[in-house]
């Protein structure tokens, strides 16, 4: 009962641990920025340069390497996950919860000035963990797991404004989406080719 009871306190320092290392990652990443005032949950330097919005993973999931070894970490279903399950989604009202949360970059400054304010080791990092939605034109880094989903040609999730499962997906197979359909515009394209970020595999034409 001593050790269930010791274990259980060391997991918990863990997962709390774990939990600060990620905030302090997205607040780094925002000082880069020369961001002065900044609260979970909104980020002001002018209102919409940067934001830090609400975006939960709303099934199960794993991290661990990926079964394609090319393709480092990669995220696994702990349960069934039935076709058109939404699995993500984003709230950036004030009084959405906290945590976990995405950071939502402004296209304008992602391209003219963060590129310019931080190194190229933290570049590579972000421009291959994001995603842009031309719809609100920002870039988006979510701090939960599914920011490490893999491309794949033949697709178990996608989504414009959330992911969702396209088709049924087993307990223990890695997710994937398929980053061809992916908004896109020159000069993002010119840093993927810089930072040599998501192979060749995304260049395929779509079939």
């Amino acid at each position: 009962m001593i050790m269930k009871y010791y274990y259980g306190s060391v997991l918990m320092c863990f997962t709390f641990t774990l939990l600060v290392l990620l905030k302090h990652l997205a607040l780094n990443a925002l000082q880069l920025l020369n961001i002065d005032e900044l609260y979970l949950g909104s980020v002001r330097k002018t209102p919409d340069e940067t934001k830090l919005c609400y975006c939960p993973l709303l099934v199960k999931t794993k991290l661990e390497l990926s079964n394609e070894t090319s393709k480092g970490y990669g995220v696994y279903a702990m349960e069934d996950i039935p076709k058109g399950t939404q699995l993500t989604y984003m709230d950036c009202a004030p009084d959405a919860p906290k945590w976990p949360v995405c950071l939502l970059i402004r296209q304008d400054i992602f391209i003219k000035d963060f590129g310019k304010q931080v190194s190229d080791q933290l570049m590579e990092f972000i421009i291959t963990h994001t995603f842009y939605l031309n719809s609100i034109k920002y870039h988006i880094l979510e701090l939960n797991p599914i920011t490490y989903v893999n491309h794949c040609d033949v697709p178990n999730i996608g989504g414009y404004d959330y992911d969702v499962a396209i088709r049924d997906i087993k307990k223990g197979e890695e997710l994937c989406e398929d980053y061809r359909t992916f908004d896109m515009y020159n000069e993002y394209f010119d840093l993927m080719r810089k930072f040599k970020v998501y192979g060749t595999d995304w260049k395929n034409p779509l079939h």
